[in-house]
Formats: C-alpha cells, sequence, structure tokens
C-alpha cells in the first residue's frame, strides 16, 4: 500500500512530488534533503550531480561545465533528459513513497516538460511546490560564504538576475497545476523546515494532494500535447 502524508486533520493523503523553488542561496538543497529524508521520499538533485559530472570530466560534465562555471542555467533539454531518466528509474518507489525535487524546475520550459513527463509516466502523486523567498541581499551574503569554486559575486549576480526573470511565469504556470506554497527562507533552518512540514499537514481539500476535480485529467492533458517552446 502506498504512503501517504498526514493532513492536520488525521486524513491521509497520496505522497506528493515536492518541488523545491527559490533563488540561488534560499537554501533550497538543504531543505530538500532534510524533507527527503522525514518523508523518505526519493531525493532528487540535479545541482550536485552536474557538479560530479564536471569534475571527473565526463560527456555530461562537458556539455554543462561552460553553463554552470559561468552562472548560465544549463540548457532545459539536458536537465529534462536527466531528470526523466532520475523519474523513471525510481519510478515504483515514487508512486509508493513520493519525491523531492532540489531546485527543479527552473523555467517556464522545464515546469512544463515536469507536468507532461509526469502526467506521462502515470504517476498519481500530485504536485506540491514549495517556493523559498526572502531578500537576495540575504542570498547573495549566503552565496559568498558557501565557497564553492563558482561562486564568484559575478557568477551569483547572474544566477539571482535570471531568477527574477524566470520564477514568476513559472509559478503562474504551476499554480494550475500544484499548489504553491510561500515559505520565509530567511528565517533559522529548522524553522523553515518546520513551516514546510506543518505546510505539508494541511488538510487535503485545501493543499490539493488530491487528484479529484480534475487533476489527474489536467496532467493527462498536458502529457498529450506538443511541448511549448
Amino acid at each position: 500500500m502506498g504512503s501517504a502524508v498526514r493532513t492536520s486533520k488525521g486524513a491521509r493523503a497520496q505522497a506528493p512530488i515536492v518541488l523545491i523553488v527559490g533563488a540561488p542561496g534560499s537554501g533550497k538543497g538543504t531543505q530538500a534533503v532534510r524533507l527527503a529524508a522525514r518523508l523518505r521520499a526519493v531525493y532528487i538533485g540535479l545541482g550536485e550531480r552536474f557538479r560530479s559530472e564536471i569534475r571527473h570530466h565526463s560527456r555530461l560534465g562537458g556539455r554543462i561545465a561552460r553553463y554552470v562555471e559561468t552562472g548560465r542555467l544549463v540548457p532545459s533539454a539536458v536537465v529534462h533528459e536527466e531528470v526523466a531518466a532520475a523519474l523513471r528509474r525510481s519510478r515504483a518507489r515514487i508512486a509508493e513513497r513520493g519525491a523531492v525535487l532540489d531546485g527543479h524546475p527552473r523555467t517556464l520550459r522545464q515546469a512544463r516538460d515536469l507536468v507532461r513527463l509526469v502526467g506521462s509516466l502515470g504517476l498519481p502523486n500530485p504536485l506540491v511546490v514549495v517556493h523559498l523567498r526572502g531578500r537576495h541581499r540575504e542570498f547573495l551574503r549566503r552565496l559568498m560564504k558557501r565557497g564553492r569554486a563558482d561562486d564568484t559575486v559575478a557568477v551569483a549576480l547572474d544566477r539571482l538576475s535570471s531568477y527574477r526573470q524566470t520564477i514568476a511565469p513559472m509559478c503562474r504556470f504551476l499554480r494550475a497545476h500544484a499548489r504553491v506554497i510561500a515559505v520565509n527562507a530567511v528565517a533559522p533552518v529548522d524553522a523553515v523546515a518546520r513551516t514546510i512540514r506543518e505546510e505539508l499537514r494541511r488538510p487535503v481539500d485545501r493543499l490539493g494532494l488530491s487528484f479529484e476535480g480534475g487533476g489527474r485529467e489536467r496532467l493527462a492533458a498536458a502529457a498529450r500535447r506538443r511541448p511549448a517552446v
């Protein structure tokens, strides 16, 4: 029998696929790892995977190095290939336990691709978006303290600028297919994690953790549509 999220009213709902999105430095990775462990859900994180591929000079690493090192977004086609492979590889476990996607999607196109993919794979899990928000000057300060080789001021500012341009249209699209939860990412790490858990426990009819009312049909219809450029 599949796993479920227990809501604040004690009802049980299908385990969701949670999308953790936010600006660079908002703590996506930290919260995604913690939430996946808490829910015993499948964790899918592309950022560290891409950096590992670059360090090992793999074929994939060679394709994406110039994007990662200069703060540009990896092409959506490459990202989609990796996400699709991860979802297919863990499809049975995701259907049972849910999944947490760390920092994906990042653009409107990636969001559309993901919704179509979930529908085409027949995954029963509802989508929940956790949008980590806060002042960008705080996120910039965090990035400078993080110490990664690609975290220069210029690269960080480029990433924050790209995020500002892409987040609004992406979230508008996702609201038609998922519950979008805004969380204050500047709060202490434990407080952010607690807020996310509390939001996920909200009743099914408010949180949208059910495909009743046409949600599944919307995903199936999206899967049948041609990809948008």
